[in-house]
């Protein structure tokens, strides 16, 4: 296997988690000679983990910033790490999170030559401008290949390709970062937490992440509003983002449901995550018709069996539905989701009977053990073996 330099300055999160394990398995299994990090980190342990592991950190000081990165700015670190990758003989490139390179990949089209540039497309192009780059990119062989996380992307991908072996778009699923046993845990974070839900009534709708626009939190506090006479509690679980503790408590006053909302608004250590993980009975993910990406809360409820209540488009849709991890609503429909909170409340009571199959299959595809190798061998399976023939 090449040498291989991997490009990503985002390590907060289910990032650090996704891209240290592969890092980590190719090293291990991948037996390259070299695999390097180029990234933005101020964490001294992250460092620390990955050169234990005999990876080459290069760690970029980036001027402090607030919102997201312009394509200016993307691009000049861009130049920078090819530069360093070509100072530093490394002709294989993967881009971990592709989605936010794609534009700065064609204002840089003529140092890409003599590369061989791979990446993870986390987020399928939304913007039509930004969708014809990214096949043109694809089609002109810029970017050789391609890792999605579920075979709805992956299809819509292939069917859109101009003359291109399907070979070169690959899914990996997304794997389980949080299924640790915690239920006994007597950790002070998770006994505290218990005290807290103590006097929240079952059934629990966990709704875990960060609370950005897409992600819809207003809109399942809109359906909330419409089960008033139900006994549930819908346990929100992430970062403050778009939406504060101050809208949530706004909105839940407002449509009188304060005693139906469990907030811990901070991020959620892994810890936490495998507590809320394994307690839910059920994970909702009330994200709008914007939201483009597979879930990493729906990776971790199907993981763990738990019943999924999601939208039905996209990514998501397509795995809820094709699996049958549970119930799909319609986008941006509050109305909707409600009917489909009811009726995965009458499931959960015992009302409704839950149809046979489907998570266990799932669940079986999310292992990290399956994912690395995965990786693993999409790194081995290089240009000229495909050239040749060799899948």
């Amino acid at each position: 296997m090449d040498d291989i330099l991997f490009y990503d300055l985002s390590n907060d999160g289910h990032h650090y988690n996704y891209n240290s394990l592969i890092m980590k398995h190719v090293k291990r299994e991948g037996r390259p000679n070299r695999v390097c990090y180029y990234t933005e980190s101020n964490n001294p342990k992250i460092v620390r983990a990955l050169q234990e592991e005999g990876i080459t950190v290069h760690n970029v000081d980036l001027p402090l910033r607030k919102g997201i990165m312009s394509i200016r700015a993307r691009t000049v670190i861009l130049l920078r790490m090819l530069r360093y990758a070509r100072k530093n003989d490394y002709r294989k490139i993967h881009l971990l999170f592709m989605d936010s390179n794609i534009i700065s990949l064609f204002l840089l089209l003529p140092l890409l030559i003599g590369l061989e540039i791979t990446g993870t497309l986390h987020w399928y192009p939304t913007r039509k401008w930004k969708e014809k780059v990214f096949y043109w990119l694809l089609n002109m062989r810029v970017i050789d290949r391609i890792v999605v996380h579920g075979d709805f992307t992956r299809d819509r991908v292939v069917r859109c390709l101009a003359n291109v072996g399907n070979r070169r778009v690959v899914t990996i699923y997304f794997p389980s970062f949080h299924h640790s046993d915690v239920k006994n845990s007597e950790a002070g974070e998770i006994k505290r937490i218990k005290q807290k839900l103590a006097s929240y009534k079952r059934p629990f709708f966990l709704c875990f992440g960060g609370l950005r626009y897409d992600k819809g939190i207003d809109l399942l506090l809109e359906a909330v509003a419409r089960l008033k006479d139900e006994d549930f509690t819908v346990l929100v679980a992430g970062s403050e983002d778009y939406f504060n503790k101050a809208d949530i408590d706004r909105i839940a006053l407002e449509n009188g449901i304060t005693n139906k909302v469990f907030l811990d608004l901070k991020y959620i250590s892994t810890e936490a995550a495998n507590f809320y993980f394994q307690t839910c009975d059920s994970v909702v993910l009330p994200y709008r018709s914007m939201y483009s990406a597979q879930s990493g809360p729906l990776v971790e409820g199907a993981a763990r069996k738990k019943l999924i209540v999601g939208p039905g488009h996209g990514e998501v849709g397509f795995t809820i539905e094709k699996y049958r991890l549970g119930l799909t609503f319609e986008s941006d429909r509050p109305d909707d989701l409600a009917r489909k909170l009811q009726t995965a409340l009458d499931r959960l009571n015992g009302k409704d009977e839950e149809p046979d199959g489907g998570p266990n299959e799932y669940a079986s595809k999310l292992t990290q053990e399956k994912f690395g190798d995965l990786y693993r061998k999409f790194f081995a399976n290089d240009r000229h073996d495909r050239e040749e023939g060799i899948a």
